[in-house]
């Protein structure tokens, strides 16, 4: 169901809601487009384990900028399931800054199309970017392994390749998940502020702002257990640096503990 989003801000308009059981996400961008509008596209996709939100910026009619929360660029956009069976988008118009598109239209809309058809199989293989891996290949051998974001953001690699080159080299047995190694621990998150979540979760009232996510899983907290409680208390709205990334690679890690449950 579609989220209240508010009262628009900074002389928003709304000018188009659908549901995108209805109407497909790529319908509503191509229908921006060709009218040409100027501001901001809203939508959230419904997955296993939580909401997935994404922001992209038209200026007439040309994607100029896009995210998932604090996570921007075409990365951010690809990894969002271009087709999803429940969700919501509305576009906003507002003025906006000039910009260049982040690539021509129909190019982009192509390579998304192509990448939300990769990404969930390659994360059935590797279970997310932020899963670490070790093994002879480097950099994997080093101290503590790597995760496909490290080597994207050491190489400079786009994220989807260096996805596709690990999961080619785990099934050759060059490398093997480390088993609760992510990214993600070395992530701080604020403390939670909702006094009926704390009473609710022990997990949530060991966050206090200072320490990273590993130190929680040295606490004994697993992975899964972290995780599961972070998605249901920050949902699509996480207030912290690194969030948005986090965010995409939890939901594709619950989506795959949940299938693991069900084969099971």
């Amino acid at each position: 169901m579609r989220k209240d989003r508010g009262n628009p801000v900074g002389g928003e308009q709304l000018g188009l809601r659908a549901a995108l059981w209805q109407v497909p996400l790529t319908a509503v961008l191509e229908l921006v487009h060709a009218t040409q509008r100027t501001g901001l596209l809203r939508a959230e996709a419904e997955l296993d384990g939580g909401t997935l939100p994404l922001e992209i910026q038209f200026v007439r009619g040309e994607v100029t900028a896009a995210a998932i929360l604090d996570w921007q660029g075409l990365e951010a956009l690809y990894s969002f399931p271009q087709a999803t069976p429940a969700g919501w988008a509305e576009f906003w118009q507002a003025p906006a800054q000039p910009a260049p598109p982040l690539a021509p239209f129909q190019n982009l809309l192509a390579e998304w199309a192509r990448l939300s058809d990769e990404w969930p199989r390659c994360c059935e293989q590797i279970r997310s970017p932020s899963q670490r891996f070790y093994g002879e290949a480097a950099p994997f051998n080093r101290p503590g392994g790597a995760s496909a974001r490290w080597v994207a953001a050491a190489s400079g690699q786009p994220l989807h390749e260096v996805c596709t080159q690990l999961a080619a080299l785990q099934q050759a047995g060059f490398i093997q998940p480390i088993q609760g190694s992510f990214e993600w621990d070395t992530l701080v998150v604020p403390a939670c502020q909702d006094s009926q979540a704390l009473r609710r979760s022990p997990v949530l009232r060991l966050l206090d702002g200072r320490k990273s996510l590993h130190r929680l899983l040295e606490r004994g907290l697993s992975p899964d257990e972290l995780r599961s409680e972070l998605l249901s208390h920050l949902g699509s709205s996480a207030p912290f640096p690194g969030s948005g990334r986090a965010l995409r690679d939890w939901l594709w890690e619950q989506g795959h503990a949940e299938r693991d449950l069900l084969l099971t």
